[in-house]
This record gives C-alpha cells, structure tokens and sequence, in this order.
C-alpha cells in the first residue's frame, strides 16, 4: 500500500516515524489512564522502551505505518462527531456517551490492528488437498517466535508489578 511517505521521498524516516508515533500514543495513554499514578519520569521512561522495541521490530514498524494514517481519520472523524453532537446541544461527558465511545473506540482499535496485521503478513492463503490451511505471511508464529513472546511476558510482567507497587494503601 503506497503511504504519503513514500511519495513525498520520506520513506528514509518511517523507522523515526514509527518511533516517534509509537511513543507519544503510548505516553499519552499512560498518562491519561494513570496506571503509574503521576510519575512522568516512569511514564517517560515505558513509552520510550516501547518505542524502541518498535523501533527494532521490522514488523511493528510497518504495522504502524499501515494503522497511524486510519488513526488520524478516526480522530478527525470523532472531531466532526463531537461538534455534531456540541451543535445541537448534547453533551458527550454524559454516562451514556462515555461507555459508548469506549466501546467504538475499543472496536475501532481492534479492527484496524487486525486489518494491519492481515496487511503485513499477506492476507493470502494457499488450501492443501486435506482442507488445511498454511500461510504464507508470518501470521501468529510472530507472536509465538520465543524472543518476541519473552520480551511480551517481561513488558506484561513489568506493567503489572509497577502498577502494583505504585497503588497507595
């Protein structure tokens, strides 16, 4: 799929792209959900380490590449929503707005990182003669390759025991 990037000559900084986006979206994450309380220093820090795993993975990088360009338009698309709803006097900090576009945005989330994901491995499948499937792309042998499902458990590890500590008793 052609990206602005590569038309506009910048395909040299997608790598810098990715990082950048991976850690500002992750950063603002944790400081919005405040798992990690008000420590920025911390917050800093694990959006910098995701980062940089992003930045080493090949496959994550162009995982980014494919899902930032439908973030902005579901953030574009939120905007326009939001003011429709301002303009005719309905507020969207209501409760019953607040679990509905939690909700979208969960489904919009999931949708697009599988999209990406069917993007980067291929999409395409070949049917053997006893009705088995076998992929083409890397599919969930990345997930399951033993550095890539180490580095998850640890991050996962690391996640939970800092929020843990950091909850005042």
């Amino acid at each position: 799929m052609a990206t602005f990037l590569d038309v506009t000559g910048l395909q040299a900084f997608t790598n810098i792209f990715a990082f950048l986006f991976t850690w500002i979206i992750v950063y603002a994450l944790l400081m919005y959900s405040k798992v990690l309380g008000g420590n920025t220093v911390l917050q800093i820090l694990i959006s910098l380490i995701v980062g940089i795993f992003v930045l080493l993975s090949e496959i994550a990088t162009n995982m980014i590449l494919v899902v930032a360009p439908w973030f902005a338009v579901l953030f574009v698309f939120a905007i326009l929503v939001s003011v429709a709803f301002g303009s005719f006097g309905a507020s969207t900090n209501t409760p019953t707005f607040m679990g509905l576009k939690t909700a979208i945005l969960v489904f919009f989330v999931v949708v697009m990182a599988l999209l990406a994901l069917g993007e980067i491995s291929g999409g395409s499948s070949i049917a053997t003669v006893g009705g088995d499937e076998e992929s083409e792309g890397p599919g969930l042998s990345i997930i399951t390759e033993p550095r890539i499902f180490g580095v998850i458990i640890i991050a996962l590890i690391s996640v939970f025991t800092i929020a843990l500590l950091t909850i005042k008793s």
